[in-house]
């Protein structure tokens, strides 16, 4: 891992995630246990998640690290702070969280600490910014990725529950 960099970059480098994008969606039609209608495809799925990644990089709150060995992009974290967030109309929350959008790393490259590599440095951004908290969202039947996070420390904070009605017909 000594030749591992992960670095922070801004929104010139959105097309140079776009494999690691690929393969969370991969990865994602495999394990989700939600499906609400068709998949959208992955050229559809890269398209709609780059604007989202050019909108969340347009603001100084937008955070994109990479994670890079040999010149070669094995993994991508895209987040952002939410400051003012929206808090909890129960709790006093702190008022500035943030929200990780994406963690993905290569099928190839897994396993060698790169996904837990990229959530430190996330978690150093953020201290820096003097940010307390974050958050994220796992899909329905993404076991792996629930153990990753809960071994990092995370824990589930609300479950959001899905229904589709059947039609009218």
């Amino acid at each position: 891992m000594d030749d591992l960099t992960v670095s922070l970059a801004g929104a010139n480098r959105i097309d140079d995630v776009e494999p690691v994008y690929r393969a969370l969606y991969d990865h994602h039609v495999a394990v989700s246990t939600w499906r609400p209608a068709p998949e959208r495809g992955a050229d559809v799925a890269w398209q709609r998640r780059r604007k989202r990644y050019e909108e969340t990089l347009s603001s100084d709150d937008g955070i994109l690290l990479i994670a890079e060995r040999d010149g070669d992009i094995l993994g991508a974290l895209v987040g952002e702070v939410e400051d003012p967030a929206d808090g909890s109309d129960t709790f006093a929350v702190p008022t500035s969280t943030a929200h990780v959008h994406d963690l993905a790393v290569l099928p190839e490259a897994q396993g060698a600490g790169i996904g837990r590599t990229l959530m430190e440095r996330f978690e150093r951004e953020l201290r820096e910014r003097g940010v307390r908290s974050y958050g994220l969202d796992v899909m329905a039947g993404n076991h792996l990725a629930r153990r990753f996070y809960a071994a990092l420390g995370l824990a589930a904070a609300q479950v959001t529950m899905y229904k589709v009605l059947p039609s009218a017909d």
